[in-house]
């Protein structure tokens, strides 16, 4: 290291800029030529929340993505079902709390470009009817209860254990906040505990970073099946473009190269090097 001189490197990322409005985004994704595009299509309706290092808010956007989402009779899920507008909830429903600013998404996969009105339309006054009613205090307990219970079991279902409470504060520590606030959730569910009392505390939750938030997108996924082509064309032209300013020897560099990468890919690995434990080393 003595080669080496310390470099001050900012590496934090800024929270998102903050849309004054709501935005449609219409993208495309490959698809077979002559495969059905019917039914393929994913819309889906977000919002960004809170940043991540408000671990009280993160704490209460998650019970409220379980209330809203967290079982076929919770009644955003079940709203998006039995609407028939999609096969499923779209990939990344609910709340997500990894990213510098956290964000809640809620859709249907297996749908086509024409319904994302009547979609983002559910969406919206699925969340007006329930900021409206409310929750029973039973479903609140419920899922406070549910959230705790996952917080403590010491399971190795997804991860193992220890991984798993790795991957758990990795958001946070990648963006500066304390690592070890997303473990502490005693005092946070306590708050919580308390406010939910008030039978207007997940209602107002829905209204303050949902409804009254501009910053929301719907982004509507479609097939393309002439996608692939168009890329393949775009990566042939680039590569040829770039084959049109090498030397020859250059070239032939490259194919060295690319022949001793295949080579060390395809050959056997040396398994002596891997560290072994002997019956006599217990």
């Amino acid at each position: 290291m003595s080669q080496f001189e310390h470099q001050e490197v900012d590496s934090s990322i800024a929270p998102e800029i903050k849309l004054e409005q709501p935005g449609r985004v219409t993208d495309f994704f490959p698809l077979d030529q002559g495969e059905d595009i019917n039914n393929k299509s994913i819309v889906q309706t977000a919002w960004l929340t809170c940043n991540i290092e408000n671990s009280l808010d993160r704490l209460a956007l998650n019970l409220l993505s379980m209330l809203l989402l967290g079982n076929p009779a919770a009644p955003l899920h079940k709203a998006l079902l039995d609407s028939r507008l999609g096969g499923n909830l779209a990939p990344g429903s609910g709340f997500q709390d990894e990213n510098r600013t956290t964000y809640f998404a809620a859709g249907l996969q297996a749908t086509d470009p024409e319904k994302t009105d009547k979609i983002e339309a559910l969406v919206l006054e699925t969340l007006q009817s329930v900021s409206a009613k409310g929750f029973s205090k039973e479903r609140i307990d419920g899922v406070i209860h549910r959230l705790e219970f996952s917080q403590r079991e010491v399971t190795g279902d997804r991860y193992p254990y220890a991984l798993g409470l790795l991957m758990k504060i990795m958001g946070p520590w990648l963006h500066a906040d304390d690592p070890v606030s997303v473990l502490q959730l005693e005092k946070n569910l306590r708050t919580i505990r308390e406010k939910s009392e008030q039978a207007s505390f997940f209602p107002d939750l829905i209204r303050h970073y949902l409804l009254d938030n501009p910053h929301r997108v719907t982004l509507t996924l479609a097939p393309d099946p002439e996608l692939q082509e168009k890329i393949d064309r775009q990566t042939a032209d680039r590569l040829q473009a770039i084959s049109r300013q090498l030397s020859e020897e250059e070239k032939q560099a490259i194919i060295a190269k690319s022949a001793e990468l295949k080579a060390n890919q395809e050959g056997a690995e040396d398994l002596s090097c891997l560290p072994t434990l002997q019956l006599n080393d217990i």
